[in-house]
């Protein structure tokens, strides 16, 4: 995959005004998610405290909070490579348009596309800009699509409900009908994939320091989810095994059930080499930005 040019932020410290995302009584987020995209956010306050995100780069030190969708390119590749998506979201924080313009203007490879509030900055290969105060608005494919779908023309794609566990978890992973999806660890057969209606895959980190993963997976019927359950509690077993850990079967019957249609994953821990891969892979798709 190409690797992004990294935007020198560093004029960003001149800024003095404080710029808070204007989406305050609903999420930016809720405007991605359409059939097939795979979609991303991040709280970045968690996700720099635990180290998942470098707070030394000054674009992540003023992030509230990262969301994007990965857009396939070829939906019949499976699990699907980094480049084989087109990526567009945002960044919510103390972004201001003046200053950002300013730093993306003074940086060698962009140059700028429009005027007035249609107006960005690309290099070819990536481009941002800041609609409104707030929101650095970025994409590898059409910026104008982007600012279409999820700023201008914006349409609430995630229901509420399912956009309000995103936003309570350190970073939450969102599909609705997905195709295809990169390898998350779960090691699904194409077969069982189709299947999906939706899936919600969340990750917190606990009082005590350790990663827990949630998820409610909306399968096409209960036979399918009687098999996805089936496969996610073998997954789980061959790993314990594979560590030489005890099993504990009623706590795995709790944590990993199968309700109606729904699948169900409640609180599993996962290790911090699972965490740094699965946040390497997020971060990796947009390059030189987070």
């Amino acid at each position: 995959m190409k690797r992004f040019l990294v935007i020198p932020f560093l004029v960003l410290i001149l800024a003095s005004c404080v710029h808070r995302s204007p989406f305050e009584t609903s999420y930016y987020y809720e405007a991605l998610g359409r059939p097939g995209e795979l979609v991303v956010t991040v709280d970045a306050a968690k996700a720099k405290d635990a180290g998942v995100l470098d707070p030394s780069n000054e674009l992540v030190r003023r992030a509230e909070r990262v969301s994007f969708a990965l857009e396939a390119g070829d939906e019949n590749l499976y699990p699907s490579p980094a480049d084989n998506y087109t990526v567009y979201g945002a960044a919510e924080g103390n972004y201001g348009s003046f200053i950002v313009n300013t730093a993306l203007s003074h940086t060698d490879g962009f140059e700028k596309v429009g005027s007035g509030d249609g107006k960005y900055y690309t290099n070819g290969q990536i481009s941002a800009g800041v609609p409104e105060s707030g929101l650095l608005l970025f994409s590898t494919g059409s910026y104008e699509e982007a600012y279409r779908r999820t700023f201008s023309e914006r349409q609430t794609l995630i229901p509420k409900d399912l956009a309000s566990i995103m936003s309570q978890s350190m970073f939450s992973v969102y599909a609705r009908d997905p195709k295809t999806v990169m390898d998350i660890g779960f090691d699904l057969p194409v077969t069982v994939l189709l299947e999906i209606e939706s899936a919600l895959i969340s990750v917190d980190r606990s009082d005590d320091g350790r990663y827990l993963l949630s998820a409610v997976i909306a399968m096409r019927s209960e036979k399918s989810a009687r098999t996805f359950n089936t496969l996610m509690r073998n997954n789980v077993v061959a790993d314990l095994r594979r560590k030489g850990e005890s099993l504990d079967f009623k706590t795995l019957s709790v944590m990993i059930r199968q309700e109606g249609q729904t699948v169900v994953v409640e609180d599993m821990e996962i290790g911090v080499d699972a965490v740094t891969a699965l946040a390497g892979k997020a971060t990796g798709m947009v390059g030189g930005f987070i």
